[in-house]
């Protein structure tokens, strides 16, 4: 489904690329999967101003200078939290928000998510990266949030 005005929320649990010539990015939400003509990093620039009232580089800039990370993890706002499988400026990064994930399993064919609907995802990046990135996550929940509404209540890292 074409989704042109599709603004980042609490139900959004993952942007993947879309790798077609006419949509740039896969929107994975709670009510269905939506395409998008924007890029991932468009809409996450959308939400910063929306939800933030800054932009994305600035969001990116304040988080590496608090926290030293690299692939640092996007804080649009109250419950959103966007995690990087690569560097955000990556074209193949997946952003994955983790208040929407239950479980992730290492299988022979790749790492998946399974998010709150029972959707799964195969993400780009190694268990270790994924537990690095969860980790960077959770620590900036707590500085920007308080800790608990975004730990997957299945597994804990």
């Amino acid at each position: 489904m074409n989704k042109t005005d599709y603004l980042i929320r609490e139900e959004t649990m993952a942007l993947d690329t879309a790798f077609d010539p006419e949509y740039q990015t896969i929107i994975y939400d709670q009510d269905g999967v939506f395409h998008s003509r924007k890029s991932k990093l468009e809409l996450l620039r959308e939400a910063c101003i929306h939800y933030r009232m800054c932009d994305f580089e600035g969001v990116l800039k304040g988080t590496k200078q608090i926290f030293n990370f690299n692939k640092a993890p996007v804080v649009l706002g109250d419950g959103l939290i966007a995690t990087p499988t690569k560097s955000p400026k990556s074209y193949d990064c997946q952003f994955i928000f983790l208040a929407n994930v239950v479980d992730f399993n290492a299988t022979a064919d790749g790492l998946y998510v399974t998010f709150s609907n029972q959707q799964k995802l195969k993400l780009n990046c190694s268990m270790h990266t994924f537990q690095k990135q969860f980790s960077r996550t959770m620590i900036c929940a707590g500085y920007y949030h308080g800790l608990g509404k975004y730990i997957p209540w299945k597994k804990m890292i």
